[in-house]
């Protein structure tokens, strides 16, 4: 063999290597050369395996999980430009109502001290994951904030994660679908045809459709086949989150659509149902689904949160480790806090997640807590409004400016929106949209009345603005510019409530408002009940007379054999009146005199504060 300049030679067989070098020196050796100085050594090794082609799931999973922890009140409480706080950072697990036995009990004890964990004294509970795992078709019950979306979020973004790291993995694949956003579509094919087949078909297909247009919007059309498959195997976990959010008369239609997905995909790893306690009607339900009904948060619950908020939020927020560890103790302080009165309890408050988180938003911003829930809904608004406020990053026209800086003019405009969308399950929609949900163009012609922002221009620019600014109010689905594809809602459903409360009891004939309410049911019942507290704090402190009078009007002459249901609510609103001023036993005694717990669809007066 032979060498080029800079080049060596070896006497034995060197398939795949060339060894080059520029400077080197060699000592001959049997068989072979002994290098003793190479410059660049250059192997040529074998090819690797071409890699397994993408898994055409992984980008659907990548966005349903980023959609899933996504945490919106979150961005209330961090400083502009940071990176968001998710679910999964913050979040706890959550209890049921049921108790677990005995052997479950220990199981859960024997864990907790593995974990040194705090000893609860309370009776141990089944959790909501253990709820999912000994069921397979269960019903997720609670109260207005109780976690129920938090949870079977969070459950969907385990799933998503686990099958995104390994496609193999033995868990079901997750599809969340919010049922206000199909609502419309399967009612309507539930009314075009009768019982049978063609409705079964029908609703299946509204159903895919709205999946594949997800998949659409995640850039992610490649992975139809794949779910479909899953579908077809049974290998799929799918969420039917916020049945309470379906106008009533569309219910029948999600059952019906759920019986239709049964029978089109046998076997079903996992359907959970969400539902607020209130509105749910065990008699609409299909057999074989199992109810279970979240507790409320239990203290060491509350602290284990708390620890969650800062130690996310400290960072993004300038907070070094003494500033943290004061807030922490002084937010748990503020939460634990027992009181005489049920209307100042801010314990019974963090007992319920979405207040929890209320209040972790407001003491984040402020280090101070009111007790009063009208009165943290109204620091957290204007938590946000501030945010908008202090806003510089973004060009910004000068009537814009105006507007933002105005804070009676903001309030306006949000309880107006908050009115109008939580009005839209009580009626038709002539433009298709969403019960709960305004869109764009909806919005847009709202926000250019007279009264509003008064101008098309100004109109567009505040909802640009919005929708650049994470906050109370955020956009969905389609872009900015498709006003039939872009819907708008409020980050949570009680804050919608909150707000469009605090509207109706703004009205010049508050009486005429509420009992219009009354007569549209269940729609309105939360919602005027905040209203009444914000009424109660901040609208009547001058003269509180005028409350008085209000409560009176509400309370008689409303017989029950009048018109019973109207009447009775009423009834019930006068006497959360009473309660709200803290003068059961002298206002409230005539309004409980007429006031029982057998209203259809009520629950005894003094259960649960919080809805």
């Amino acid at each position: 063999v032979a060498a080029g300049q800079g080049g060596m030679a070896t006497g034995r067989d060197n398939t795949g290597q060339q060894v080059i070098g520029d400077d080197a020196r060699q000592t001959q050796q049997s068989g072979g050369v002994y290098f003793e100085k190479v410059d660049n050594l250059t192997i040529n090794p074998p090819q690797p395996a071409p890699p397994p082609p993408p898994d055409p799931l992984t980008p659907y999973l990548e966005h349903l999980h980023a959609e899933c922890i996504r945490l919106p009140l979150s961005a209330m409480g961090k400083k502009a430009g940071s990176r968001p706080v998710t679910l999964d950072q913050v979040y706890i697990e959550l209890n049921t109502e049921t108790p677990i036995d005995e052997s479950e009990a220990k199981m859960a004890r024997d864990a907790q001290a593995r974990a040194r964990s705090v000893g609860r004294t309370e009776q141990e509970l089944l959790t909501a994951h253990a709820a999912v795992a000994r069921h397979d078709r269960i019903v997720l019950l609670g109260d207005p904030g109780s976690g129920k979306s938090a949870f079977v979020h969070y459950l969907a973004a385990e799933h998503a994660e686990t099958r995104r790291a390994n496609p193999r993995a033995a868990v079901p694949l997750p599809i969340v679908t919010v049922l206000r956003n199909v609502a419309d579509e399967l009612q309507s094919e539930y009314t075009r045809f009768p019982a049978g087949e063609k409705q079964s078909q029908a609703l299946v297909t509204v159903l895919r459709d709205h999946w594949k247009e997800k998949l659409k919007r995640y850039e992610a059309e490649n992975a139809w086949n794949a779910i479909k498959t899953a579908l077809e195997s049974g290998d799929v976990l799918l969420v039917l989150d916020g049945l309470d959010e379906v106008p009533p008369a569309n219910r029948p239609a999600v059952w019906e659509a759920v019986a239709a997905l049964n029978e089109a995909y046998t076997h079903l790893a996992r359907i959970v149902v969400t539902c607020r306690i209130r509105s749910y009607d065990e008699s609409e339900s299909l057999a074989g689904f199992t109810e279970y009904t979240l507790a409320p948060l239990n203290d060491d619950q509350i602290v284990e949160f708390i620890g969650k908020w800062y130690d996310a939020h400290a960072p993004l927020n300038a907070i070094d480790d003494t500033q943290k560890a004061r807030r922490v103790d002084n937010l748990r302080a503020a939460a634990l806090e027992e009181s005489p009165s049920d209307a100042d309890n801010r314990h019974e408050l963090a007992t319920n997640p979405l207040l929890l988180t209320v209040m972790a938003v407001v003491h984040l911003d402020k280090t101070e807590l009111p007790k009063q829930r009208a009165r943290l809904y109204r620091a957290a608004v204007d938590v946000l409004v501030n945010r908008w406020q202090q806003a510089k990053d973004l060009p910004m026209s000068h009537a814009l400016k105006l507007v933002l800086n105005d804070d009676d003019r903001l309030r306006k405009l949000l309880l107006r929106i908050a009115y109008e969308a939580h009005g839209r399950a009580d009626r038709n929609h002539a433009d298709g949209s969403r019960a709960a949900d305004l869109r764009l163009g909806t919005l847009w012609e709202l926000l250019s009345e007279k009264g509003m922002l008064g101008d098309g221009a100004l109109a567009s620019e505040f909802i640009t603005y919005i929708e650049s600014r994470a906050g109370l109010i955020h956009g969905q689905g389609g872009a900015t510019h498709d006003a039939n594809g872009c819907s708008y809602s409020f980050v949570h459903r009680t804050f919608q409530e909150y707000l469009a409360g605090c509207y109706l009891l703004n009205q010049d004939n508050i009486l005429a408002a509420l009992t219009g309410k009354a007569a549209s049911g269940e729609q309105w019942h939360l919602a005027v009940k905040l209203g009444l507290e914000d009424y109660w704090y901040h609208g009547s402190n001058e003269r509180p007379s005028d409350y008085l009078m209000r409560m009176g009007q509400l309370c008689g002459p409303n017989e029950p054999a009048s018109d019973a249901t109207k009447s009775w609510r009423l009834n019930l609103w006068a006497a959360h009146m009473a309660r709200t001023a803290g003068i059961e036993e002298v206002s409230a005694r005539r309004v409980m005199a007429t006031v029982d717990d057998d209203l259809p669809g009520e629950r005894p007066l003094g259960a649960h504060q919080n809805e």
